[in-house]
C-alpha cells in the first residue's frame, strides 16, 4: 500500500527555477490521488507566484508574508498537508521520475521515521566552481549510502527528504532559530530513537553556488547554524561525536588531504620515516577511494577528479568561514537566512 505523500516546496523569488521543479514533481511516477504538491511562497517580488498559478489546481499555492527562514515557511504549511508522509524539496530541485516509489517502499516498515535521499548537481557544467562543488555533492550522497550499508542511521540534508507527518508534528516541527533546520531535526529524531534510512536511487538534481561570493554566504549560514546547534545541544554533540564525524566525511576529506600532503613534503624534505604519517595517508587514500567509488556509483565522469586540487582549496576555505562564523556568533552579529543564487540552468 503506497502512502499519501505531501511534497512541500518553500519558495521566495525563485522564478528562474520553480517551473522546472514543479514540472518534475508533476511528472513523478506516483498515483495522483496519493500525491499533493504544496508551494509555500513568502514575500516573493518576482514572477514566482505568477508561474505557480499557471499550474491551476495541480499545485496548491500558499502565499504569505516574508519569513525569516526556510523553517518558518515550512512550519506554516505542514498543518494543512494531507499526506501521511511529508517530502521536502528546495525550489531548484529537479526530481527523478521514479523517486517516490523508491521512497514509499521504506515506509511500509513502521520502525522507519524518515528517508534521506541522494543529491546530484544540475548545473555542474556551468563553470569550474560548480563542477568542483559537484564532486562534494556526489561524494556526500555516496558517503551516506556507504554508511547506511554498514548499518549506520542516516541523517537529513535539508532537501530531498521524507518524514512521517505524525512524527514531525510530535517533535514540534522545524526549529526556526538555528537556521539549520535539518540538523535540529536530526538531533530530535536521534534523541527519541527514530530510524532514518538512505535511498540512493531517489535522486534530485540541485544547483551549486555559481560564484565564490554565493559559496561563502551559503557556507557562512551552514557554519552559524552548526555552531548554534552545538551550543543548544552540547551533550548530544559530545555523545554523538563519532557518528557526526562519519557523516561529515565529505567536509573533512579536504583538510585531511592538505595535512597529509604537507606532512609528506615535510617528511621527505627532512628524510624522516614515512611511518610517522602512514596512518594519516592510509585514511586519506581510503577517502580518495570512496571519492572514486562515488563517481562510479552515480555514473559521473571520473575526469572531474582532475579538479580535486581545486576542491581541496575551496573546501579548506570552509575552515576559514567556520572560524569567522564562530567569531560572529560569539559577538552576536546579526544573522540572516541565505540561499545560493539561482541560474535556472539545467546542465547535468
Amino acid at each position: 500500500m503506497l502512502p499519501d505523500i505531501s511534497l512541500l516546496v518553500p519558495a521566495r523569488n525563485e522564478e528562474k527555477v520553480i517551473g522546472n521543479c514543479i514540472d518534475s514533481l508533476l511528472n513523478l511516477d506516483y498515483p495522483k490521488n496519493k500525491l499533493e504538491i504544496i508551494v509555500s511562497i513568502d514575500g516573493s517580488t518576482d514572477k514566482t507566484l505568477e508561474i505557480c498559478k499557471k499550474y491551476g489546481n495541480k499545485v496548491k499555492v500558499i502565499e504569505s508574508n516574508p519569513k525569516n527562514c526556510k523553517a518558518e515557511a515550512l512550519n506554516e504549511v505542514i498543518s494543512i498537508a494531507k499526506g501521511d508522509v511529508i517530502g521536502i524539496y528546495d525550489a531548484d530541485c529537479i526530481v527523478k521520475r521514479d523517486s517516490l516509489k523508491k521512497v514509499a517502499k521504506h515506509f511500509s516498515n513502521k520502525d522507519i521515521a524518515g528517508v534521506s535521499c541522494a543529491l546530484k548537481s544540475s548545473n555542474k557544467n556551468q563553470n569550474i566552481l560548480t563542477r568542483t562543488l559537484s564532486i562534494e555533492t556526489c561524494f556526500m550522497s555516496f558517503a551516506e549510502h556507504f554508511l547506511h550499508s554498514k548499518g549506520i542511521n542516516s541523517i537529513f540534508f535539508g532537501r530531498n527528504m521524507f518524514i512521517r507527518k505524525s512524527i514531525l508534528e510530535k517533535i514540534g516541527k522545524f526549529d526556526e532559530t538555528t537556521y539549520m533546520e535539518d540538523g535540529e531535526l536530526n538531533i530530535k529524531l536521534r534523541r527519541l530513537g527514530y530510524k532514518i534510512v538512505f535511498e540512493p536511487k531517489a535522486i534530485a538534481w540541485t544547483e551549486e553556488p555559481s560564484s565564490i561570493k554565493s559559496f561563502i554566504r551559503q557556507r557562512r549560514r551552514w557554519s552559524r547554524g552548526f555552531i548554534r546547534l552545538t551550543k543548544k545541544y552540547p551533550y548530544e554533540s559530545f555523545r554523538n561525536f563519532i557518528s557526526d564525524t562519519l557523516h561529515g566525511i565529505p567536509f573533512y576529506i579536504s583538510p585531511l588531504g592538505v595535512i597529509s600532503i604537507i606532512s609528506l613534503i615535510f617528511l621527505l624534505f627532512f628524510n624522516l620515516p614515512l611511518i610517522f604519517i602512514s596512518p594519516l595517508l592510509a585514511l586519506f587514500l581510503f577517502y580518495f577511494y570512496l571519492l572514486v567509488r562515488s563517481r562510479l556509483f552515480f555514473k559521473e565522469s571520473l575526469k572531474d577528479l582532475i579538479l580535486v586540487p581545486l576542491f581541496f582549496i575551496i573546501d579548506n576555505l570552509f575552515i576559514v568561514i567556520m572560524l569567522k562564523s564562530w567569531y560572529d556568533e560569539k559577538t552576536n552579529k546579526e544573522m540572516k537566512w541565505f540561499r545560493a543564487d539561482r541560474s535556472g540552468l539545467v546542465l547535468k
